[in-house]
């Protein structure tokens, strides 16, 4: 039993990268890599208000320092993708619980025109206008499912295939799944179809 047991530890830790293999692999990035890199921490970066050099930053010190680990057997770019995600995610949850606080400038220091997040008034009206029940339902039905926000706010990104994959930090086959769940949700909710 012990044997076992000291058996699967082992095969456990060989399941992910060392610091130095995550450090070599850092090294080989190519600029291709580096774009992917950037437009996935920009797409996060949108949506929690952590500027996506601080999120590829923090990715990048979590894996070397091996608080984060890499799964030996998945695309490093996919891991590297989770890593800015969870990031993003832990930001986002920090915000709706209230625990980022905002804190006014010092006397005296001028502080940059910080962009409002908000949509313009314009937009808003045009959502309301078009599509905004519709939004508001499809909202309440994937509250609960993190990875179906993401998936629908890729979609409507105008993100495919390898883009949606690296989003939510899934194979192909997951992605498929998603979809599915993410069909099944809007079929309970809209069992009529949009036009009921």
């Amino acid at each position: 039993m012990v044997q076992h047991t000291l058996e699967t530890m082992d095969e456990e830790e060989t399941d992910y990268l060392s610091v130095d293999e995550v450090r070599e692999m850092i090294r080989q990035l190519n600029p291709v890599d580096a774009t992917k890199i950037s437009k996935t921490a920009r797409w996060f970066s949108l949506r929690c208000h952590i500027p996506a050099e601080d999120l590829t930053q923090e990715a990048f010190k979590r894996l070397l320092s091996g608080s984060r680990q890499v799964r030996r057997r998945v695309e490093f770019l996919r891991e590297l993708s989770g890593a800015i995600k969870s990031i993003a995610s832990a930001e986002i949850e920090a915000i709706r619980n209230g625990l980022r606080e905002v804190l006014p400038t010092p006397d005296g220091v001028a502080a940059p025109d910080l962009v409002d997040p908000s949509p313009s008034p314009e937009r808003l009206l045009m959502s309301t206008r078009d599509d905004g029940e519709v939004l508001d339902v499809i909202s309440q039905l994937i509250e609960d499912d993190e990875q179906l926000q993401l998936l629908l706010e890729g979609i409507c990104d105008q993100m495919r295939g390898d883009q949606l994959e690296d989003l939510l930090g899934v194979d192909t086959q997951g992605l498929a799944t998603a979809r599915r769940r993410l069909k099944r949700r809007l079929q309970n909710g809209f069992p009529k179809g949009l036009e009921s």
